[in-house]
């Protein structure tokens, strides 16, 4: 689905309508055609997809009261889109986005939304690079993280520094346990979404901090930089 906000014409617009989708880089927005993404049905997908149903059979189990608490929930904590506008949800959209933070890392679902307002998020974000040494080690503050808080840890590997859009190539590779500590490496989560990591590559890192009792997270801070190697 594609969305825009009004202009002149049109002044923003993302995402795809038939088989033309729109993007933007550097240069502004361009035009393409749609490809039709694969499903190599691999066990992160697998993964999700069991989450996903099974929030959905347990939406379906609750009440009355409880879907309109959901729903009530939603209206007073709306999401930012990625064109910038403050999105409402619906109820049952609500409770299966809280929910699947849980479901992840085999916490207890919801039945009624949180009342603690989400976390903190990071005040900076980086990672160091030894590439064949130490590793990718990721740098971040405050740390360490809250007792109930963990990180939630995307990345994306390129292999040229002209790309600067990679919000399509983000991969969930971890969601930590609280008291998490600055200066951790993250190699091998990397590698398992990514392969071996090569010096020259481009690591972006897009990090949010979580509650892991209430599935709530934070705005997400981006870093992004060339991999360097071991001295």
């Amino acid at each position: 689905m594609a969305k825009f906000m009004p202009g002149p014409t049109i002044g923003m617009i993302s995402g795809s309508i038939g088989s033309t989708t729109f993007a933007r880089n550097r240069y502004g927005v361009y035009i393409r055609t749609r490809s039709k993404p694969t499903q190599p049905n691999t066990s992160y997908q697998l993964n999700i997809r069991s989450h996903l149903s099974n929030i959905s059979q347990q939406w379906a189990s609750l009440d009355d009261s409880e879907r309109l608490a959901w729903a009530s929930w939603a209206t007073t904590n709306p999401r930012t889109d990625r064109l910038g506008q403050s999105q409402v949800l619906q109820g049952n959209a609500a409770y299966i986005a809280v929910n699947h933070r849980l479901a992840q890392i085999g916490a207890t679902l919801l039945d009624l939304p949180p009342l603690d307002a989400p976390p903190s998020p990071l005040s900076t974000l980086s990672f160091t690079s030894a590439i064949g040494t130490t590793g990718v080690k990721i740098v971040f503050t405050p740390t360490p993280t809250g007792a109930s808080v963990g990180l939630m840890i995307w990345a994306a590997v390129s292999s040229s520094a002209g790309q600067n859009y990679t919000a399509n190539l983000l991969k969930l590779i971890n969601i930590t346990a609280g008291a998490y500590a600055s200066e951790t490496e993250i190699t091998s989560l990397i590698e398992a979404r990514f392969g071996d990591l090569q010096v020259g590559q481009i690591l972006t890192l897009q990090v949010a901090t979580m509650d892991r009792t209430t599935g709530l997270c934070s705005q997400p801070l981006v870093y992004r930089a060339a991999l360097e190697a071991g001295t």
